[in-house]
């Protein structure tokens, strides 16, 4: 359990800081998690790895659409 938490903790930092998440994005979290609606960490999991696979997807599409 600790592994998943330091992996978690590890990829939001990531995120955060090489992927460049837009301040939308960080304003998002930080209402949910200080309005109590994140109930645990495997909520809050989800919640970012939806958000990233949704940004990533788009960013993909968009760079194939530039490159036809």
């Amino acid at each position: 359990m600790l592994d998943l938490l330091i992996q978690f903790g590890l990829e939001l930092l990531r995120a955060l800081i090489i992927d460049e998440l837009s301040g939308h994005v960080r304003r998002w979290l930080a209402q949910w998690s200080s309005t109590g609606r994140l109930r645990n960490g495997r909520q809050a999991f989800w919640v970012v790895h939806c958000r990233n696979r949704d940004r990533l997807i788009h960013k993909m599409l968009t760079e194939l659409q530039e490159d036809l």
